[in-house]
């Protein structure tokens, strides 16, 4: 990952595209089993919960190979508010544009 985030975050920032860096809990639970559990999770800097991040991480450290998880949130851990589907659809549109840059295609 040593290269990945700083580009990204460039390419991000040139095309006017908003972005977070930071913390990201994968788990196959996505909600709360216990009240306040996001909360924890929040106070460690953890932005979003998501499911494969981890799987990337690990087979990529298996393989010897770098990796970058680019995630588009529709949801936070950190409110109730959620993204609109046209919302969701634009931000998955920037967040694939950028993979695809990334990736030289």
């Amino acid at each position: 990952m040593t290269w990945f985030l700083p580009w990204a975050a460039g390419y991000a920032e040139d095309n006017h595209i908003r972005f977070h860096a930071g913390n990201v809990f994968s788990s196959d639970v996505f909600y709360e089993d216990q009240p306040g559990e996001k909360g924890i999770w929040a106070k460690m800097g953890v932005l979003v919960q998501e499911m494969e991040t981890m799987s990337l991480y690990c087979t990529a450290a298996r393989a010897g190979k770098q990796a970058l998880g680019i995630l588009t949130a529709g949801s936070s851990i950190h409110s109730d508010t959620a993204l609109t589907n046209e919302q969701r659809e634009k931000n998955l549109d920037s967040m694939i544009r950028c993979a695809l840059e990334l990736a030289g295609i």
